[in-house]
Order: structure tokens, then C-alpha cells, then sequence
């Protein structure tokens, strides 16, 4: 219905948050009349937060997908027009399902990297990482070049020809992909070892700051 009367980014990105509360609220309430409701009353507290805190830096992932996705779409909406957020949004998903053709790949070698570290194998574990290295390197590079050329006919395409891509913008989305990939690459590693606390802090700041300067600099 919002996009039916044209609403704006912003109105769309509060409605989608305010549909998914009212969901949750509802997803609550129904389970409270189940016949053996779930209870927080039997908890052992100190237990229970040292077995969940570790978990809930999991809870930063939607948080960086918001920031890292969403908040550069409402930054280009507001100082820069439909245009360029349809531009850089259809740009951005070229890219994007490049980089996922590696995705399959650095997910075959965190099994292998969890089962080195609980085995204290650390030449299989340097052996494994310096291979996810080579391959997000090599492949990284190939697909973001292939992508970069490839895009101005592929866009020019798929938007019936509305609007193109500068070459400016491809070289930086080029760059970001591979530097993407290194970063999910290196994250693989205290990810399969169950350390990402401090991997994940860092990424979710990163990424604030890099909204920050970005509004700053739109």
C-alpha cells in the first residue's frame, strides 16, 4: 500500500520495523496460551546469562546488515534523489551476487578450520586460512573486475536504459567487493573458533563510522 502512494524510504524502512514489532508482539501473546507456557520464573540467572551473553553478540548481525545496507539507501534518498539510490542499489546487487558465488567455498572451510582448532592442529588451521586467503584473493579480484566491465552493458539492460553507473562508482564498488570478501574471509576464523565477540564489535563499529561519514560527507 506505501508503495502504491509512492512513500518515501524512510516511511517504508519505519513501517517494515513497526510491522515486525507488531508481529512479535503478537508471537508472544499467543504463546502465552499454550498449556505449558514457556517461563523465565525457573531460570538460574548467572548460569543462564554466562551460557547466553556469548550468543547475543549474534543479535549484531541484523544491526549491521540495517546500518550496512539499508542506512546508505535513506543517506542517498534524502541528498540525492530515486535515481541514484536505483542506481546504486541495482550497482550494489551486481556486485553483491558476485561476491556470493565464494560464499559456498569460505562456508566448506569453517567446518574444517572448527575441527583443526579443537584438535590444536595449528599447521592445519595456517594451511586451511592461507588457502580461504588465496581463493578470496584470486576469485575476489577475477569476479570484481568481471563485474565492473560487465556492468554499464548489464545495468544498461536491466533498466531499459535510464540510467548507468559512472565509471567512478564501479571502481569503488570493485574495490569494496573485494575488500568485502577479505573481511568475511578473515571473519570465518573466530567465527568457527567460537571468538567473535571482539570480530564483531569491531565490524559494528566500523560500520557506524562509515555511516557517520558518509552522511557527513553526502
Amino acid at each position: 500500500a506505501l508503495i502504491n502512494i509512492h512513500a518515501g524510504f524512510l516511511t517504508l524502512a519505519v513501517a517494515h520495523v513497526a510491522v515486525a514489532l507488531v508481529g512479535i508482539v503478537a508471537i508472544l501473546i499467543d504463546v502465552r496460551r499454550a498449556p505449558i507456557p514457556p517461563t523465565l520464573a525457573e531460570w538460574n540467572w548467572p548460569e543462564a546469562r554466562a551460557m547466553i551473553s556469548p550468543s547475543l553478540f549474534f543479535a549484531l548481525t541484523p544491526l549491521n546488515f540495517l546500518v550496512l545496507y539499508e542506512a546508505p539507501l535513506l543517506i542517498l534518498q534524502w541528498t540525492a534523489g530515486p535515481l541514484a539510490v536505483v542506481t546504486f542499489a541495482t550497482t550494489r546487487t551486481l556486485f553483491s551476487a558476485a561476491r556470493q558465488l565464494l560464499t559456498p567455498i569460505q562456508l566448506a572451510v569453517q567446518p574444517e578450520l572448527t575441527r583443526a582448532f579443537a584438535s590444536s592442529d595449528r599447521s592445519q588451521i595456517g594451511a586451511m586460512y592461507r588457502l580461504s586467503e588465496s581463493i578470496a584473493l584470486i576469485g575476489g579480484t577475477a569476479l570484481a573486475t568481471g563485474v565492473a566491465l560487465a556492468s554499464p552493458w548489464l545495468i544498461s539492460r536491466w533498466l531499459h536504459g535510464t540510467t548507468a553507473p559512472e565509471n567512478s562508482l564501479l571502481a569503488l564498488m570493485a574495490a569494496v567487493c573485494v575488500a568485502t570478501i577479505f573481511k568475511d574471509n578473515k571473519f570465518a576464523l573466530p567465527l568457527a573458533t567460537n571468538r567473535h565477540e571482539r570480530a564483531t564489535l569491531l565490524i559494528s563499529r566500523g560500520y557506524l563510522v562509515m555511516c557517520v561519514v558518509g552522511f557527513g560527507l553526502a
